[in-house]
């Protein structure tokens, strides 16, 4: 690992892997996102396929408990370990960002840029919670 100047780790330069950084970030962004919308979909159409299948008394679905869906555990530890992947990768290009060389400032944005127009289009909600970019 050299000093500061030369921004080189194991014989990587940071530049060019904070760029894809970005665009794979980006990319696991809209995967989750799409994968999460897939399991509220098959979630409401099984809660509706409840719903319908029963006796038109026992339809008032605010007096029942049994109408919130949970995802399975194996769902759930798919959505955490692609959380803490987005995380992983946000707080590496946060600290990547914070040495203050130009190009590599150039690079972060600039893979964001191109992750979200490659992978984006219309894709992404408008919220961002986590995100620092």
């Amino acid at each position: 690992m050299e000093g500061h100047e030369g921004h080189v780790i194991s014989g990587h330069d940071m530049s060019s892997m904070s760029g894809h950084d970005m665009t794979g970030y980006e990319y696991l962004r809209v995967w989750s996102n799409c994968l999460d919308d897939q399991w509220s979909q098959a979630d409401k159409k099984k809660l509706s396929d409840q719903i319908h299948g029963e006796e038109p008394e026992t339809t008032d679905s605010f007096l029942r408990k049994d109408t919130v869906q949970r995802c399975s555990s194996k769902q759930e530890a798919i959505r955490s370990l692609v959380y803490a992947a987005l995380v992983g990768i946000s707080f590496w290009l946060m600290l990547v960002f914070m040495t203050y060389n130009g190009y590599l400032m150039i690079s972060t944005v600039l893979g964001a840029g191109f992750g979200h127009f490659i992978f984006g289009q219309g894709k992404l909600k408008a919220s961002r919670d986590i995100q620092c970019h």
